[in-house]
Formats: structure tokens, sequence, C-alpha cells
């Protein structure tokens, strides 16, 4: 896999994490936010990964042929890879502008994601602290044909190797 390490901060080409819910909000905000994680590998692109069983109807308006494909139940579905343009390491729910104040979009992003979240923004109505770390995504690029997990029911992070990605046509191996 294309890993570099350097100062204790691994490099991975693509960074895959579960979004469920949140998938509408990476299309429309363009930024995926998720809760700190000290080790977190830094990555060029990220693939985000719905569950097709709570994703079912977008999924079948998006790839009709999908409900006649092999026995999908359980698995993680992969329709696009992002650039990743920005990684936030630790940003407050409070005082966001602290660490994006030189990325108005961002902030604006960021801001809508915790007010839209029932969980964060309640943390923040009760001025309860909580870190996120957020990617700042550009240039999605579709997959002609969706692409899924081997493994079912998989909510870790999997790092792959952009040829990996590429060169798969249908399945990718679940790598932490």
């Amino acid at each position: 896999m294309g890993e570099i390490k350097t100062n204790k901060i691994e490099y991975v080409d693509v960074v895959s994490k579960p979004v469920g819910i949140t998938y509408e909000k990476v299309q429309v905000l363009g930024i995926y936010c998720w809760q700190y994680e000290k080790n977190e590998k830094r990555a060029a692109f990220f693939l985000p990964r719905l569950s097709f069983n709570t994703n079912t109807d977008y999924l079948k308006k998006l790839y009709p042929s999908i409900s006649t494909d092999k026995d999908l139940k359980g698995k993680g579905i992969f329709t696009s890879l992002w650039k990743i343009e920005k990684f936030y390491n630790k940003v407050s729910i409070l005082h966001p502008e602290e660490v994006l104040y030189n990325d108005f979009a961002t902030l604006s992003a960021f801001k809508a994601w915790v007010e839209t979240d029932p969980n964060l923004n309640e943390k923040k109505q009760k001025n309860e602290e909580e870190f996120l770390q957020v990617y700042a995504l550009t240039d999605e690029a579709r997959f002609a044909k969706y692409k899924c997990t081997e493994v079912q029911n998989s909510a870790a992070t999997a790092y792959y190797s952009l040829k990996e990605i590429l060169e798969s046509e249908d399945m990718l191996e679940s790598r932490a």
C-alpha cells in the first residue's frame, strides 16, 4: 500500500470511513467531520462508505442494477472518490474559528454540520466541549459502477492505495 511514515505521522493514498446518514451532508457541504482520533493517518483522497442497508433507496436510484447484483446486505458501498483539499486535526464545536479562521467556506460548512447534528448541537447548546476532525473536500469523481467492501458490517476506518481503488472492478478488501 502507498504509505509513508515520517515523524510519527502516517500518510496513505486513500482513507475510507463509514458515512451513514451524514452522506447527504458530505454532498451538500463538501466536508466530512468525525470524532477526534489522536492517531489519524493523513490521506490524499477520501472514499466515503455508505451502508447498503440504510442507503438502499438512494443507491438504487444511482445504480438501478444494484438490486439485481450479488447479496450486498450489510456491506459498505463506494460511489465516489473525493480529493482531500485540507485536513483539520482538532476543531472545537464551541470555537471552530480558532482553527478555521483562514478558511471561511470550511468554517461555514462546519457550523452547518454541527447545527444539523442533533447530538453535536445539543452539546454546543449546553456549552460542552467536543473536538472533531475535518476533511475539506473537492473534486468528487463518481464511479460508473459502484464498488463494495468484501466484509459485512465494517465500521472501522480503512486505508487503500489509489491504484487499488482505480483497478478494482467492484470489491475492495477491508484494510485497517
